[in-house]
């Protein structure tokens, strides 16, 4: 069986009218690869900005079609990813670093008051409070996936934000 490599895939080709900006599935496969790269990293960014907590910017679980958070559950581990998405965005000037480090300030904020359980944050909390928002009647709220998805993303974060700055000396 021949393997397919960067020469010999096949190439895709953008369709008439088909636009990334309309973010439809026809104009995304119509992409070559570093557009839809482009794509793909734009609009995740664009979840984790326009979908963040109001008062700490921390990421939902998940997102319905209403403008808005429903409730105020964030999860701490796709709050990893919204932080390594903030780097992106400075890098790619989607987003001030200014803008952005204002966000990584309310994160952590919010993340220092939040309750840990023998180290390790709940995969959900409230993104006003920090309270965790347990699963069940019995679960005690610590998840160690979640909080190393999130200590990735700030580690990540740590590393870029460098400057001699206060706000950058604060991560």
């Amino acid at each position: 069986m021949a393997r397919t490599t960067a020469k010999t895939a096949p190439r895709r080709r953008r369709e008439a009218g088909a636009r990334p900006e309309d973010g439809s599935a026809a104009a995304l496969a119509a992409l070559r690869d570093a557009p839809l790269m482009e794509a793909i990293q734009r609009q995740t960014f664009a979840f984790f900005w326009e979908a963040g907590h109001p008062h700490s910017g921390l990421a939902p679980d998940r997102c319905g079609r209403q403008p808005g958070p429903a409730d105020d559950l964030v999860a701490s581990g796709g709050t990893g990813f919204g932080v390594m998405a903030l780097i992106v965005a400075v890098e790619r000037k989607w987003v001030s670093r200014d803008a952005a480090l204002e966000r990584l300030q309310r994160m952590m904020t919010l993340l220092l008051r939040a309750r840990c359980y023998h180290g390790t944050l709940p995969h959900f909390l409230d993104g006003r409070t920090g309270d965790t928002i347990a699963f069940s009647r019995k679960d005690d709220g610590g998840d160690l996936v979640e909080t190393a998805l999130l200590v990735q993303g700030l580690l990540c974060a740590r590393q870029y934000f460098r400057r001699d700055t206060a706000a950058e000396r604060a991560v």
